[in-house]
């Protein structure tokens, strides 16, 4: 069965905690946009959740990634579904289009931003880059990156490699970095953009806490609840999960009782319970 509590049911991701979690060490991974290397290693965020709304169906947008480091850096490989494509015109504004945002933040010298413009559109194959830098530390050397994007049948894979140089820091067990990251899915009818994300908290100088370890923390985000209150008598609760959990039963406890059960049901491409 899949238990949801009810204190984690008013954020995004009620199975992801503040912070602290394992990213594994990988071998043998080549950025090439490919997914076959990572064999379903490193440690998966199973869904980017939006912060308000609703989910968009499935089959238009889905956005999941899983994370690694190796010697070189940190290791980021992203599987995007997406229906529509639809580029930036100016790369420093790809958040209102087809896009992807890390935040990467060591824990004691500021952050640094990548704006991700995909290639997806024909009329922009290539990636583009907008880098905002805001490190505090003299003589570091400029930000750097490798990227890579493949075509997949529902939409693409980008696989990112994030240079330890860029921070300063030792690759070693147990050191840690912090990171937060953003998928928009832009839409001919709308002026912006749908925007999901993985992130737990709203400081986006610091972002979740990654811990450099040997094995990765189980997967976080597969099962995302969400609450409400309404008229102050009673409480809606929406359930999305992986489409592998239809089917499933669900319950929803808090403490020792139980707010709802029943089982998981197919509801545009995801498992879904309201």
């Amino acid at each position: 069965a899949v238990m949801v509590t009810a204190g984690g049911l008013f954020m995004a991701g009620s199975n992801a905690a503040a912070a602290g979690y394992d990213v594994p060490r990988l071998t043998d991974i080549h950025i090439d946009g490919m997914a076959n290397d990572w064999d379903e290693c490193g440690f998966e965020i199973a869904m980017l959740a939006p912060r308000q709304g609703g989910f968009k169906p499935a089959g238009e947008f889905n956005a999941g990634c899983r994370l690694g480091w190796d010697d070189r850096g940190l290791l980021l490989l992203f599987h995007i579904t997406d229906s529509e494509r639809h580029a930036p015109q100016r790369s420093d504004r790809a958040w209102r289009s087809d896009s992807l945002e890390l935040f990467v933040a060591p824990s004691t010298m500021g952050f640094y931003t990548l704006q991700i413009a995909p290639g997806t559109d024909p009329a922009n194959p290539e990636i583009r880059v907008t880098a905002n830098d805001y490190r505090a530390h003299e003589g570091l050397p400029a930000l750097a990156w490798t990227m890579k994007r493949a075509e997949a049948a529902d939409g693409y894979t980008l696989e990112i490699l994030l240079p330890w140089r860029n921070v300063a820091m030792e690759p070693r067990l147990g050191a840690e970095i912090g990171l937060l990251i953003y998928a928009s899915d832009a839409s001919a009818e709308v002026d912006g953009s749908y925007m999901v994300r993985w992130a737990t908290g709203d400081d986006w100088r610091r972002g979740v806490g990654l811990r450099l370890a040997e094995t990765a923390s189980p997967a976080v985000n597969t099962v995302i609840g969400k609450g409400e209150y309404r008229d102050f008598q009673t409480t809606h609760i929406r359930i999305d999960a992986l489409p592998r959990l239809i089917g499933k039963p669900l319950l929803i406890r808090d403490g020792d009782r139980v707010l709802a059960e029943g089982d998981l049901h197919e509801q545009e491409g995801r498992a879904a319970f309201e």
